[in-house]
């Protein structure tokens, strides 16, 4: 049994950084991703990363796996494409993620991998847990 996380807004925070407007402050792992992963570890399931990152752009994805790389079997980059392939190539049950259409995405594949919302990932300027779709991080110059 194999069950995946989202690296960006899943395992790793983001937050907001307001002379930037963007979430763009690496803040770590978060705490509460961290326990869902070790509970799926605890059950003798197979944990996998799958980032839509570029292999290229790995830094954030080596500083968690050099740490809590015990409780992953393995990493996978999409290159910028969607998720859903690499799920079912590697036959995962449940994926959780923090974006609407990676999890939509998810839909059409036979069999069907159950997608899970991640919200705790995004951290405002002031280190609250916050929603970055929320109206107060957009801004007139966001298409």
């Amino acid at each position: 049994m194999i069950v995946t996380f989202d690296f960006d807004g899943t395992l790793w925070r983001w937050g907001f950084d307001p002379e930037e407007g963007i979430f763009c402050r690496s803040c770590g792992p978060d705490p509460a991703a961290l326990e869902a992963l070790r509970e799926w570890r605890n059950k003798g399931v197979s944990v996998h990363i799958v980032t839509s990152r570029g292999s290229s752009n790995r830094s954030e994805v080596d500083l968690f796996t050099d740490e809590w790389g015990n409780l992953i079997d393995g990493v996978h980059f999409t290159e910028g494409c969607f998720k859903a392939n690499t799920l079912a190539t590697l036959g995962s049950i449940i994926h959780f993620d923090d974006d609407l259409e990676e999890l939509k995405e998810l839909e059409k594949l036979e069999p069907r991998t159950r997608g899970v919302l991640w919200k705790t990932g995004y951290l405002d300027e002031n280190d609250e847990v916050c929603d970055p779709d929320d109206e107060r991080f957009h801004f007139d110059n966001w298409e």
